[in-house]
């Protein structure tokens, strides 16, 4: 296929990626780090972290994500065959990483959003969009609406714009969708 036809099909599924689909494949010396931090207790992980017989696990999106470093496997904890998302898999193990290395994550410094991030604005299209427009679409004249949603998806009220849920994605990393209704 031509690079026309390829572009204009629009943007590719990275789950879909065969060249890389196993967690296996994600960095290794990511895997090093993590494994001897579970073997020898040497990062300081916040509370909700669990560490036990060389297994870590994690909050995740209100569910429990379980790594294996020895074993180069991730998990939900509620059942063999729920995996997440190879992509899943990759922020946790990054962010996993930045803790072993820099002990916490950086203080709070208000909402960031991708305006805020150098190349943020261009990174978030395509095949990295924001789901934002499509809250907005859903939900821009029913806030009550999208605030009761969050709250099934386990998501608590935030105050920012006139309704926001907050979602607790990493231990001390939190994804805050606000909205103000269309009017």
């Amino acid at each position: 296929m031509n690079d026309r036809r390829r572009l204009s099909a629009g943007p590719v599924n990275p789950e879909k990626s065969a060249r890389y689909s196993r967690f296996d494949q994600l960095n290794p010396r990511w895997w090093q780090r993590l494994e001897a931090a579970v073997d020898g207790a040497a990062a300081d992980f916040p509370p909700n972290v669990a560490l036990n017989r060389g297994e870590l696990e994690i909050p995740w999106f209100n569910r429990r994500l379980v790594l294996i470093p020895v074993a180069r496997k991730i998990f939900y904890r509620s059942g063999p065959g729920d995996e997440p998302a190879w992509q899943d898999g990759l922020v946790a193990l990054a962010l996993l990483d930045y803790l072993i290395n820099h002990r916490q994550l950086p203080p709070p410094a208000g909402l960031v959003s991708e305006h805020h991030l150098p190349g943020g604005a261009t990174f978030f299209r395509g095949p990295h969009v924001s789901a934002a427009v499509l809250v907005a679409e859903k939900y821009a004249r029913d806030g009550a609406g999208m605030l009761a949603r969050g709250r099934e998806w386990g998501g608590t009220a935030a105050p920012f714009g006139e309704y926001a849920v907050r979602f607790t994605i990493f231990p001390g990393l939190d994804w805050i969708v606000a909205l103000w209704e269309a009017d």
